[in-house]
């Protein structure tokens, strides 16, 4: 059968998946522990005066009991970090009309690169944008928040060349 061993020549010759998908969440969950410690990071080389608090208390936002979240950085002004060990989300607690003013940021492992998700309008269901996120605003983030002011899910994208 001739057929056969062409057959086991051109499955040999296939390149094979680097990683199973337990191993794809574990690199998920890695990539997502490393941005959210850089952040902690940051965090702890502030002055005492101006670091955020971190705990696992929601804050009193509606959505942040949905999903469950192991620690949370707290800005004064009531915007928050929240860590869920895959993910991390932006919470700010004035409700945006047109676009939400939250958003998430995970590790996409097709890609091989943090995305930041950010829904764009009110419709039903929501239209989520999905762009890939600068992990070297990192210090900008904790900036916003300790300065009590939002952060646009605009200002993390990476700019491609400079132009948007």
């Amino acid at each position: 059968m001739p057929w056969t061993d062409r057959e086991l020549k051109r499955r040999a010759e296939r390149p094979r998946a680097t990683a199973s998908p337990g191993l794809a969440a574990d690199s998920e969950s890695a990539r997502m522990r490393s941005l959210w410690g850089r952040l902690k990071a940051c965090n702890a080389a502030l002055p005492q005066e101006l670091r955020l608090t971190i705990d696992a208390v929601a804050p009193a936002v509606a959505s942040a009991q949905e999903i469950g979240f192991i620690e949370w950085m707290k800005a004064p002004a009531g915007a928050a970090l929240g860590y869920t060990g895959h993910a991390i989300r932006y919470l700010w607690p004035e409700p945006g009309l047109q676009r939400s003013n939250n958003f998430w940021i995970r590790w996409n492992d097709q890609r091989q690169r943090y995305v930041l998700l950010h829904r764009t309008d009110a419709a039903l269901p929501p239209t989520v944008a999905e762009y890939r996120f600068d992990e070297r605003r990192a210090g900008y983030m904790l900036k916003r928040l300790v300065q009590g002011r939002r952060i646009r899910a605009r200002s993390l994208r990476s700019k491609f060349l400079g132009l948007f």
